[in-house]
């Protein structure tokens, strides 16, 4: 995605896999209600893994900021210590 590429540097493989779940995302909502069946999207779920926040969190923003849509942060600093906590 070119405009990924104007703001992240390196990064080339996540780009890729965001942009492409991006593009699927949006056929999936074009495609919905039709009655073609010979169209299957089944749908998928984005996990950013990683050492830094900063490379995270500017993928996300700036794919919202030219998809114009809204972006949120999530905290689930509470939920991985739970975790952690079972497995110990």
């Amino acid at each position: 995605m070119p405009a990924l590429d104007d703001y992240v540097i390196g990064q080339d493989k996540a780009k890729r896999v965001l942009a492409v779940a991006v593009y699927n995302h949006y056929k999936r909502l074009r495609h919905q209600g039709k009655t073609d069946t010979s169209i299957e999207l089944g749908k998928s779920n984005i996990l950013l893994i990683g050492p830094t926040v900063v490379v995270r969190r500017s993928l996300a923003q700036t794919l919202a900021r030219v998809l114009d849509v809204p972006f949120t942060i999530a905290d689930a600093t509470t939920l991985t210590e739970a975790v952690m906590l079972v497995k110990t």
